[in-house]
């Protein structure tokens, strides 16, 4: 039989017929060409066009069309060759790079084909594809530029708290999360902080990112989703791998006996949904999810109640056919229930209400005064659907956002850490970090020190890497400092912890960002220094820090250093210097003896050649926080000032904080506040402390 062309496909026939016998076209028009007939489903057309091309010009693009290695690469995959497709979309990608350049089309249609369920050898290559995505999210200009690179924004809205959210995205109708205009440095700075191991050269974070995304699109992919996954992906991609998960078959004799039994109510297999439980339980015991799928085949997110057609959630009336189909909606339910409660106790109650009913019915053994099938049923509709109310406001309450399991293996290490900037003499911010771990936060889970001291593993002692990494404005390493040694004799109980550190990072003139990580290491062989696997991991990060000031004619001060003693006379040493011990934690009680530390840069001096300056300190609860109270006052705040003279432009002071007349519990904020007496320039530090009063009760 001939074969019938399309009018497109004539011409383009004709064209290659042309160019076969010398008559020559230029690249712009042969990749018009070529786009054409790809429309035009002339596949093996596009190719004889486009490989003459590709091969004497692999990088070749056009501002409108794109890369003509992407359009190759698609005729190949249109005919089913994929090894052609990605070898050539790889070799034009590579092409590009070497001269600078980059291609939307070509490096989304390329990233797509490294996604898959593990793509762990394709990690390094889809990483450095997807950040070049990235750069190009808000300079996006040839038409469909935007709509390639919409998916994997909003793919990223998905594991961004409200706050950064709505900084860097803007909400799109029809495309999902689009970056907002100039906030490209913003992004790459999120996704640098997103980092939870800030002492590696990998950011585990986006590469856990991608990993999920990959996974996602290959088993939960919807292409007409702005996030092109359906909910199952969604939730993949912000909490990762479920801990267990239960598909509903629908195969309990009992219910599907009665479904298709005469007198029966008037429903098909069809109508039956199907659904998938997901169970995160490493996560919190209200992180469990309910997906339907839709008429369309994809799953969306639901409760228990969509689990009951329409048609079984109403008209249980007294009549034979109206008790036939409350018998089959507490059989839907039984069923229900019972595979969901295997997973998750939230549902045994519902569970044992239904199934005690039905077997007492079924045995009848059911009195008079029991409720008819009809009102039960009722009663148990309007409690599920109580009881899914309840599911979704747990879920909010208890459920992070987002989950990461970049930790791996590793336990979380608490730790808590206070920074403190200084000025040093060559006008360059020293910055202190205090830091402790929180007590009890270093003592392993019971099992596992059973099975250590089986193992002869002396768990009073640990070997620690303290890391500070000094970051510039845009995030990228500065310095990076460690501070490791043995820790030992420590007690092997919830009190377990380290006298408090210190980490010193100098150097710094402007903005500066640092990232800490902790890690705590078992000891083999104390006496061979022979250090173990790290077994429990922590990090924070303190960002956006100013430098002080280095201009001598501006009244600069340190930050706060809060210390603490066993003894109120303990803080004054024989020299007459304050003594203590830095206090890194968040909590204090009124009965504990604190000072704070400070020192006061770029005094002026007056007459007699002296520096006269007034310090004050004011503390005061958190504004509308009434659970503290202050004895014998009506404001919730106190404050005392001093002046002192000196003959230094650089001074160190101390102030003896007295926190007996707070009692309650609540957020209280400490600030001290210099006065340059003889220029009136003033400047001031706040701490902020949680009171736990010791008579609170």
């Amino acid at each position: 039989m001939k074969r019938r062309h399309t009018l497109p496909s004539v011409l383009l026939w004709i064209a290659v017929w042309i160019g076969g016998v010398g008559v020559s076209a230029t690249p712009l028009d042969t990749l018009r060409d070529a786009v054409a007939a790809i429309e035009a489903k002339e596949f093996q057309t596009a190719v004889q066009l486009l490989e003459p091309l590709v091969a004497s010009d692999p990088a070749y693009r056009d501002p409108e069309l794109g890369a003509a290695a992407y359009w190759l690469g698609t005729a190949y995959g249109r005919q089913g060759e994929d090894s052609k497709q990605d070898q050539v979309w790889a070799t034009g990608l590579n092409a590009l790079y070497n001269q600078g350049s980059f291609d939307i089309r070509l490096g989304d249609a390329y990233l797509r084909t490294l996604f898959s369920e593990d793509m762990e050898g394709q990690l390094a290559q889809a990483r450095a594809v997807y950040l070049e995505l990235l750069l190009y999210a808000d300079r996006a200009t040839a038409p469909g530029e935007a709509a390639i690179l919409a998916p994997y924004l909003t793919q990223l809205a998905i594991i961004m708290d409200e706050v950064d959210r709505d900084e860097l995205l803007v909400p799109s109708e029809t495309l999902g999360w689009q970056l907002r205009d100039g906030m490209m440095p913003q992004l790459f700075e999120w996704l640098r902080r997103a980092d939870s191991l800030p002492a590696t050269r990998e950011n585990e974070r986006l590469d856990e990112h991608l990993q999920r995304v990959g996974h996602a699109m290959s088993r939960y992919a919807r292409p007409d989703a702005q996030s092109r996954l359906d909910a199952r992906g969604e939730t993949w991609v912000r909490y990762g791998k479920p801990y267990s998960v239960k598909k509903l078959t629908y195969d309990e004799p009992r219910f599907t006996d009665l479904l298709f039994s005469p007198g029966g109510p008037a429903i098909s297999v069809a109508e039956l949904p199907v659904a998938e439980f997901w169970v995160y339980a490493h996560i919190d015991r209200a992180a469990y999810f309910i997906f339907v799928e839709d008429r369309d085949e994809y799953y969306r997110e639901g409760d228990t109640e969509d689990l009951i057609p329409r048609a079984l959630r109403q008209g249980f009336t007294p009549s034979r056919r109206g008790t036939r189909k409350a018998q089959t909606t507490i059989a839907l339910m039984r069923y229900v229930f019972r595979e969901l409660a295997v997973l998750h106790p939230d549902f045994e109650t519902r569970y044992n209400e239904v199934e005690t009913y039905a077997s007492i019915a079924e045995d009848g053994l059911a009195p008079a005064s029991y409720a008819r099938p009809g009102v039960f049923a009722r009663r148990s509709v309007v409690q599920t659907a109580a009881d899914d109310q309840q599911m979704m406001r747990d879920r909010e309450l208890y459920v992070p956002e987002t989950y990461t399991e970049t930790l791996g293996e590793f336990g979380p290490l608490e730790v808590a850490s206070r920074v403190v900037r200084f000025l040093d003499p060559d006008g360059t911010t020293r910055t202190e970090v205090f830091w402790a771990p929180e007590p009890g936060s270093m003592l392993l889970p019971r099992r596992e020190r059973r099975r250590l001291r089986d193992m002869d593993v002396d768990l009073s002692q640990y070997y620690m890497v303290a890391t500070a990494i000094q970051k510039r404005p845009d995030y990228t390493d500065r310095v990076i400092s460690h501070n490791r040694f043995f820790a030992v004799d420590l007690p092997v109980d919830d009190t377990m912890t380290l006298p408090v550190q210190r980490l010193t990072a100098r150097g710094d003139t402007g903005r500066y960002h640092l990232a800490l990580q902790w890690n705590q290491h078992l000891i083999r062989d104390l006496d061979e220094q022979d250090v173990g696997e790290a077994i429990k991991m922590g990090s924070a990060r303190f960002d956006d820090l100013d430098a002080l000031s280095n201009d001598p004619s501006v009244l600069e001060m340190s930050d706060l250093v809060p210390l603490f003693s066993l003894d109120a006379e303990g803080f004054i040493g024989a020299d007459g210097e304050i003594q203590g011990q830095p206090y890194p934690f968040g909590t204090l009680t009124n009965d504990m003896p604190v000072a704070l530390t400070f020192e006061v840069y770029h005094l002026t001096y007056g007459t007699n050649d002296a520096t006269r300056y007034q310090v004050e300190y004011e503390i005061e609860r958190a504004a509308d926080d009434t659970r503290l109270r202050l004895r014998g006052a009506d404001e919730g705040r106190t404050s005392t000032q001093a002046t002192y003279t000196g003959t230094s432009r650089t001074a160190k002071e101390s102030i003896f904080v007295d926190l007996s007349q707070w009692s309650g519990r609540g957020d209280l904020v400490i600030t001290v506040r210099v006065t340059d007496l003889n220029t009136d320039q003033q400047v001031e530090r706040s701490v902020a402390f949680e009171l736990v009063a010791e008579d609170d009760d």
